[in-house]
């Protein structure tokens, strides 16, 4: 049996084939729901990346251990990997109680070592086997088992390998579990978010990590996903100098600058307990409460509350030390522990592929560059950038080429992105588009695959500006089952497509495709989060105007009714009296009782409307909804001259029927508060950012004390007397409620007798 702690990696253990499909995996473990989509993911690789003839995955059950999944076993095979109670001897349940990995490398080697296994299991052992435990902190949650036809000599990279898909594959398993019982714990589902949390970030990482072969671009990339982990802190790299170790690599601020100054200029000695242990060992330092003064001294460390250092290995020997700090108070978890070592070891991973990459780069520089791109644009959103990044790739790998890239819009191919040497001619034609049915794009978009030319026609393509280009190709590029894109290809004079060419061309678009559907599916996330966040807000304002409502019904309302019914009172009195003007009188005022409280249950009325709207966004022109409200404002006050000053020609996102809304409270609130004035000044302004419209009614008003500001989008909120100005103060809350559910923010200011201005922001649609 294999000691997997024997020996250290070659760079040739470490193949770029296991960092690709490890990263794979991660994504497929990050996305699984199910155990059996984890065990598939798992097994899959496993019998890929080594060669195993089978495989399979025991889970534990209380005291048993149970068969979960099988791979690339005969259904009639009887092997020795069975279920049995966690008390049998077996290879797999010493793996569970010892937690270590087994390696079995030559034929009777298993059998040696378990001579009774075939009689207690009435299966067959193979020749060579490896079991792994798949262990989250201290508990193991099975076991991974593969068996190989033949002798099987497990690398130190393979042990590598296989030890960090096991962990992976348990970290998943976990997730999968708390899952399950996410909806009976609140503690649990936080603990689903936080393993969530854990495989993005491990696929985020390996996305990123994959193409880079700077080391310490990789460090560093690193140092930055597991801070984001963590609560405040940095991250530091040190490497061993002739006599003291030398930061390489820094994320985020030490907080003392002569802490900084001394370990820029002169490091740490080699002896510092917070590396040197960690480094002999290669065992993980975890500090609750850090040793302030034990490698720098005190009074310049005392903010640093907790802290750890792993080994940073290159095939498997120590090349650094990575140190994090914390400033707040932190006892370590079982589930840092495990985020962070995972992340240790896909940072090892990429410096082993990182140094191969390096040693192969001349040999493989197309496929390299096909690589970078490929792991380039997983983590790129935006679909020009995308695209012009896959035209760049293209130009290095084919020499003499151009490279264009059309979207579909209705019936026409749209040239968006092309080649720097494309003729301004030939571009204009590309922008003015190309008919679906043009020969060549309709027949890559029908075969559903590449189609290269190696002679083309460019006019029966209506590209008659296109004649120097004498070979072509045609890559469709599909979204959710539709045919969204094309990227084409002219090679110059009498060059034809070779296997070569047409390798890096079906590659690119391939990886092209992939990357745009998962921006596709970015942006159909964040636009559902923002959603969720519009609701959100919508929910809070609810509650809140609630509150008011509650508020209301128990005050505002009330005051009318009492007047109804006190004045009626009196107006009997009055009457039995036969005192007619009081009667009148009381009447009256039980009359303007009525209105108002009239007034407050159209006030929640609208309120309640704008809330229950169907929100239906599109692009809308401002121009007519501004002189709209204007007009409104004269209706409404016809003995007040009025003037509306705004900006023409501006087009903003939303729901035209509610914004109309939001504009005319606005203009008839500025109006209303200046008609002291002879003449109401209203200002409409809008400022166009990146990301949203702020827009602002300012008038020559009474203005209000800017201390009140907070309170003025509240439902009957009201700074002046009914008196001086009517109404009941329900037109801000019903802006507030309409900016909301478009996803904006309301603001007031005002200098008391200066004017007021008040106004909104509405987001801008992603692109």
């Amino acid at each position: 049996m294999l000691n997997p702690g024997a020996g250290l990696p070659e760079p040739a253990d470490l193949t770029d084939a296991f960092w690709t499909q490890l990263q794979a995996v991660t994504e497929h473990l990050a996305a699984a729901h199910t155990q059996n989509e984890v065990d598939d993911a798992v097994l899959l690789l496993a019998r890929q990346a080594l060669g195993a003839v089978s495989g399979v995955i025991l889970i534990v059950s209380g005291p048993h251990l149970r068969v979960a999944r099988r791979h690339g076993d005969d259904p009639l095979a009887r092997t020795v990997w069975v279920g049995r109670p966690l008390s049998a001897v077996t290879p797999a349940t010493d793996a569970v109680r010892l937690r270590q990995p087994q390696f079995y490398e030559h034929l009777g080697s298993l059998l040696a070592v378990y001579p009774h296994l075939e009689t207690q299991t009435g299966g067959t052992a193979a020749v060579a086997s490896a079991v792994m435990p798949m262990m989250l902190d201290a508990e193991v949650l099975g076991v991974l088992a593969l068996d190989f036809h033949g002798p099987h000599v497990f690398s130190a990279g393979e042990v590598h390998f296989l030890q960090t898909l096991a962990a992976q594959a348990a970290l998943a398993l976990d997730r999968i579990r708390l899952l399950h019982h996410a909806q009976t714990s609140e503690q649990q589902r936080d603990e689903v978010e936080r393993r969530n949390q854990a495989l993005e970030a491990f696929a985020v990482m390996s996305r990123d990590l994959a193409g880079e072969t700077d080391r310490y671009v990789l460090v560093r990339r690193a140092q930055e996903i597991m801070l984001s982990l963590l609560s405040p802190g940095y991250a530091l790299y040190w490497e061993r100098g002739e006599d003291r170790w030398q930061l390489k690599s820094q994320v985020g601020d030490i907080g003392n600058p002569e802490l900084q100054r001394l370990v820029d200029e002169h490091g740490l000695p080699l002896d510092a307990p917070a590396l040197h242990t960690t480094w002999l060992t290669g065992v993980p330092n975890y500090q609750d409460n850090y040793a302030q003064g034990a490698d720098t001294p005190a009074e310049m460390i005392r903010h640093v509350n907790a802290a750890t250092a792993f080994q940073v290995r290159l095939y498997g020997r120590p090349i650094g030390m990575l140190a994090i700090g914390l400033f707040d108070q932190r006892t370590w978890t079982p589930m840092d522990k495990v985020l962070l070592e995972t992340s240790i070891t896909s940072l090892g991973l990429a410096l082993d592929r990182a140094e191969q990459t390096r040693h192969l780069q001349e040999r493989t520089a197309g496929l390299d560059a096909f690589v970078a791109f490929t792991e380039a644009v997983g983590s790129e959103l935006d679909v020009h950038s995308l695209a012009q990044q896959a035209i760049r790739v293209i130009e290095a790998h084919l020499g003499a080429v151009s490279v264009a890239y059309y979207e579909r819009h209705r019936d026409l191919w749209i040239g968006v992105d092309w080649s720097k040497n494309v003729r301004p001619e030939v571009a204009a034609q590309m922008q003015g588009g190309v008919p679906l049915d043009a020969p060549n794009f309709a027949d890559a978009v029908r075969r559903r695959t590449p189609v290269f030319l190696d002679t083309w026609n460019a006019g029966d393509n209506h590209l008659s500006t296109a004649g120097m280009y004498g070979a072509a190709a045609f890559c469709p590029i599909f979204i959710d089952g539709e045919a969204q894109a094309i990227l084409a290809v002219g090679q110059f004079g009498g060059v034809t497509w070779t296997d070569r060419t047409r390798a890096i061309v079906r590659a690119v678009g391939r990886s092209l495709g992939l990357a745009l559907e998962r921006a596709a599916q970015a942006r159909a996330l964040t636009a559902q989060r923002d959603a969720l966040d519009r609701r959100t807000q919508e929910l809070e304002a609810a509650n809140g105007e609630l509150e008011a409502f509650a508020y209301s019904a128990s005050h505002d309302l009330r005051t009318p009714i009492r007047h109804v019914m006190g004045f009626s009172e009196l107006a009997r009195v009055a009457l039995a009296r036969n005192d007619t003007d009081k009667v009148e009188r009381n009447l009256g005022i039980v009359q303007q009782g009525a209105r108002r409280m009239d007034e407050l249950v159209d006030g929640m009325l609208m309120l309640s409307r704008a809330g229950r709207q169907e929100f239906r966004p599109r692009w809308v022109a401002l121009d007519p909804l501004i002189s709209q409200a204007q007009q409104d404002a004269h209706l409404e006050f016809p003995a007040q001259d009025i003037h509306v000053q705004w900006p023409r020609s501006v087009q903003v996102w939303g729901d035209p029927t509610l914004i109309q809304q939001v504009m005319t409270n606005l203009v008839s609130n500025a109006v209303k508060y200046s008609t002291m004035r002879p003449r109401s000044e209203v200002t409409v302004l809008v400022q166009d950012s990146e990301t949203e419209w702020t827009i602002t009614v300012s008038d020559n008003g009474v203005g209000f004390d800017p201390q009140y500001a907070g309170k003025l989008f509240g439902i009957f909120q009201r700074l002046h007397p009914q008196s001086a100005f009517p109404g009941v103060g329900a037109g801000l809350a019903t802006v507030r409620r309409i900016v909301i559910k478009h996803g904006g923010r309301v603001f007031a200011r005002s200098v008391e007798g200066q004017g007021a201005t008040f106004g909104f922001t509405l987001a801008k649609p992603a692109p």
